[in-house]
């Protein structure tokens, strides 16, 4: 059984023991609830408000566990409709869903830690969005089984690598280079382009480097396409090998520059950290997950200090 305290909202009845997707130690669905909860997230036709004759109709006969998760659900959908009605084409609050669907439903997973991955989708806009039925093509398991396999996953919503290590091909590169079916199919929608990692600083978000992906941002992600273009990474991509083998740490400074090259392409600044905040106590990330703005009001000054710090500290309002 799910007890009720076991419930979250958002999202999706599951139970967190520890931060990132393959951190979580323990997942779960109550079978006595599953049925009844897909009817309500199924019935994306009914009003998100409260009032609404059907709903009452519908959790009436569930027990209270099954009833917190249906409102849970509800909530969802309303905050997802009250922000179709803000100006802004990306609200901060839908993104963060976004982000951790995202990273619950396709992060890959080896010993317990998340390997690096990328994934570009659009995201209609002005409209409450229903993640499930938005992704309901693009199969989890199926989309990590071929990344495993070293493919790129597409569809004409959804592109989703891993890097090719033996040929130095990194994800974002490989997702630029697949990215054609999103574009093609933009309007009326935002891009959120998702990295695990920080872009690196050698070679991504180097402009003097032939393979950076800078030039392929401009050239794939135009900004006639999009209504909103929005890059976001979790972790900072912090340790490298050079030349004589030896492991190094690319400094803050040099994060920051990396971010600021990254902004000034077609994405405009518009990119996010978004991940569980760190937590000292037990010195991992199990904290509350956030989304941080890394850069305010389009300009590349100054570069929020949660962007570029190894440790996701929570941001205090």
């Amino acid at each position: 059984m799910v007890s009720d305290s076991s419930i979250k909202c958002p999202f999706l009845l599951t139970v967190f023991t520890a931060a990132t997707p393959c951190l979580q130690t323990q997942r779960t669905t109550a079978s006595e609830t599953s049925s009844n909860i897909f009817l309500l997230q199924k019935s994306n036709t009914l009003s998100p408000d409260t009032e609404d004759d059907s709903f009452r109709d519908l959790i009436e006969h569930l027990s209270p566990p099954e009833k917190m998760a249906g409102l849970c659900w509800m909530a969802v959908v309303l905050a997802f409709s009250l922000s179709a009605g803000n100006t802004e084409a990306m609200n901060q609050n839908r993104l963060e869903t976004i982000v951790k669907y995202i990273m619950e439903m396709y992060s890959v997973c080896n010993k317990g830690n998340t390997l690096q991955f990328s994934l570009a989708v659009n995201i209609p806009e002005n409209q409450y969005l229903n993640l499930q039925e938005l992704f309901k093509d693009d199969v989890a398991d199926n989309v990590k089984r071929l990344l495993k396999k070293g493919k790129v996953y597409t569809s004409n919503n959804m592109v989703a690598a891993m890097p090719m290590k033996k040929k130095d091909e990194h994800a974002e590169a490989r997702v630029l280079a697949n990215i054609q079916p999103l574009p093609d199919s933009s309007a009326g929608k935002s891009l959120v382009f998702y990295s695990y990692l920080s872009p690196c600083v050698t070679k991504c978000a180097n402009p003097k480097h032939d393979d950076n992906i800078l030039k392929d941002i401009n050239e794939k992600i135009p900004k006639d396409k999009w209504a909103e273009r929005v890059f976001v990474f979790s972790t900072i991509f912090k340790k490298y090998t050079d030349q004589n083998g030896k492991e190094q740490e690319f400094s803050e400074n040099e994060i920051r520059d990396a971010l600021k090259e990254l902004g000034g392409t077609t994405l405009d600044y518009n990119i996010f950290r978004c991940d569980y905040s760190y937590n000292a106590q037990a010195s991992d990330h199990s904290g509350p997950f956030q989304c941080i703005k890394c850069f305010s009001n389009g300009a590349p000054e100054p570069v929020d200090e949660h962007c570029v710090q190894k440790e996701f500290k929570q941001k205090k309002n």
